[in-house]
């Protein structure tokens, strides 16, 4: 097999040949450019880091604007122009007011995607298009109805940014590291993947009580809390909702329950603050809470 070179644009499809229970054909999943490669073994494995080809220089530019009175809909179409991309606004969004955005020395996609957290939506690049969509949006932003194909695997890859993977083994959770904790839909994508099952299997978990955002936060800070060496210094941020989660390890009892993402930062015994660290927050009813810190 010929190896890519540094540079080169890669067109990655994903599907199946041929099989039994699984849909027949391939899914263009966008196209990648080529960062570099490594070959290592035995046995022989290959590995190619690339980012998206989508990102161009004039996206990544810094620039100073301003936006009064303009429409979600309306910003997203100006900024996909500047950087030659098509504009996809969802349906729900854009018509929605801006009444005073700046972009302060920002690159188009990181002002984007800071528009969109004050209207919990997300803003990515796919296959040419700039999509700006509601967090929990069940339709794409040409009003596609969105959902997961199962098949029957339990080994989940999810892509949080173009550069940067995030992997989740036997339906492990991860939550994001310090690096792609802005990528909202990257992470929403994740805690859906967390939930894949069997089909079969899926309908028949009880995850207990539903949790509201209100009861998941003070069940999750107390739990937090009882985690660190200086709780009063405890700064959390609670960037995503609780979703329904279900994790089955080998040897144990599946753990099932409703659960999100966190990061928390707080002192030490020296009384510096040690940087944000990515915890899990699992709730099987209110009154108890699992604080999971990923390491």
């Amino acid at each position: 097999m010929e190896l890519p070179s540094k540079g080169a644009v890669l067109s990655v499809e994903i599907g199946w040949e041929r099989g039994a229970g699984v849909p027949i054909g391939m899914w263009k999943r966008g196209s990648f450019k080529v960062d570099s490669i490594e070959w290592e073994g035995p046995p022989d494995m290959i590995s190619i880091t690339a980012h998206s080809a989508d990102l161009t220089a004039e996206f990544k530019k810094r620039r100073n604007a301003t936006y009064h009175g303009a429409t979600l809909g309306s910003v997203t179409d100006q900024i996909a122009k500047r950087a030659g991309l098509t504009a996809r606004c969802h349906p729900d969004l854009a018509s929605q007011v801006v009444d005073h955005a700046e972009q302060a020395n920002q690159s188009d996609m990181e002002f984007l995607r800071d528009l969109a957290r004050r209207y919990d939506a997300v803003a990515t690049v796919k296959a040419g298009a700039l999509i700006l969509a509601p967090v929990e949006a069940t339709t794409t932003a040409t009003g596609a109805e969105i959902g997961i194909d199962h098949a029957c695997s339990e080994t989940w890859a999810i892509p949080i940014d173009s550069r940067s993977l995030l992997r989740t083994r036997n339906m492990r959770g991860r939550c994001m590291p310090d690096g792609v904790r802005r990528q909202i839909k990257e992470a929403h994508m994740l805690l859906l993947a967390i939930l894949a099952a069997t089909p079969s299997a899926a309908a028949q978990i009880d995850y207990g009580q539903p949790v509201t955002y209100e009861q998941g936060i003070k069940a999750g800070e107390k739990a937090i809390k009882a985690d660190l060496i200086d709780p009063s210094s405890a700064q959390i941020e609670w960037p995503y909702n609780f979703v329904k989660f279900s994790e089955k390890v080998p040897l144990f009892k599946r753990t099932t329950g409703y659960a999100t993402c966190v990061t928390v930062n707080s002192k030490n015994r020296l009384g510096g603050y040690v940087g944000s660290k990515a915890y899990r927050i699992t709730i099987r009813d209110v009154a108890h809470a699992i604080a999971s810190r990923e390491r």
